[in-house]
């Protein structure tokens, strides 16, 4: 019976809560995004599917 009444106690302050119910906010969204509004001129450069592996890994040993 002594193991009850603490175990009944603790199962009765957890439905007591006093924490709010958490609510996001929303992020901060753009309009519109740099590239859409013409933010620059694109650079042109080669694809990497182009270009040989020697190329594209540049390692210098």
């Amino acid at each position: 019976m002594r193991t009850w009444i603490p175990l009944l106690g603790a199962i009765a302050l957890t439905g007591c809560t006093m924490i709010p119910d958490f609510e996001p906010a929303a992020p901060p969204v753009p309009e519109s995004f740099a590239a859409e509004a013409g933010g620059g001129e694109a650079v042109a450069a080669p694809a990497a599917a182009e270009l040989d592996w020697r190329e594209f890994l540049l390692d210098e040993r």
